[in-house]
């Protein structure tokens, strides 16, 4: 008759183990031996670790980057917007990772449009920060609903909340109103049809708005011959 298999391999070496060491420190050792975990394990050591490594607790799932001496955690839409790969994630025995404090969660990456699974507001990630893209600013910023992805809401709801504002340089027009405006710096300036002709503009370039809308923008003084053309952006 063959001998029942235990997980420690010998039986009586572990209970040799459990007796010597401790049952918790014994049973950590032997999991440690087991022949398909050395290869996981990272040996570098913590003051080696660069900011952005990725790294996992070898009794849980959870993926954290660490970034000046904290765990952040990595959720799977972040893992996967951030291109991440499973090979990179070193595994560190718990007894490390514990006193390690845990911070907020690695945000998804910058430029990507978001939305959440139960609500349609549409998002831009900036700077680790989620700022709701209205439709006017989605078509003035000449965005494609087609790379819109769609996050866990407790993810979206946990990023602190902004509202994009129009792009510089952006025609308005609105109801009740003939005037055509160009939004230079945040302020509405009303743009007459020869400096309209004259800095390059396009009638296709002119977003309508709401009355609502374009009450809440600053007016200053009209575009004069001298403003236009444009310098260019950043001078």
């Amino acid at each position: 008759m063959r001998n029942a298999f235990h997980p420690f391999g010998s039986l009586p070496i572990a209970l040799g183990l459990m007796l010597s060491m401790g049952i918790a420190a014994a049973a950590e050792a032997c999991f440690l031996q087991d022949p398909a975990g050395p290869a996981s394990y990272s040996s570098l050591p913590m003051s080696s670790w660069k900011d952005g490594t990725l790294i996992k607790s070898d009794v849980a799932p959870t993926v954290y980057s660490y970034v000046q001496g904290q765990l952040h955690p990595v959720s799977r839409f972040v893992f996967r917007q951030r291109k991440f790969k499973n090979a990179d994630v070193l595994t560190i025995p718990k007894a490390v990772l514990d006193p390690l404090p845990v911070g907020k969660p690695l945000p998804p990456p910058d430029g990507i449009l978001v939305r959440g699974a139960a609500r349609p507001a549409v998002y831009l990630i900036q700077d680790g920060k989620r700022y709701w893209v209205d439709l006017d600013v989605f078509i003035a910023r000449k965005f494609d609903f087609k790379k819109i992805l769609v996050i866990p809401d407790g993810e979206l709801e946990s990023l602190e909340y902004n509202e994009l504002p129009f792009p510089n340089r952006t025609l308005l027009l609105t109801q009740g109103d003939p005037t055509v405006y160009l939004l230079i710096d945040g302020i509405l300036r009303g743009i007459n049809l020869p400096e309209f002709n004259k800095c390059g503009f396009q009638f296709r370039d002119i977003i309508r708005i709401s009355p609502t809308k374009i009450k809440l923008l600053s007016r200053g003084a009209d575009m004069g011959p001298a403003d236009c053309p444009l310098p260019s952006e950043g001078k």
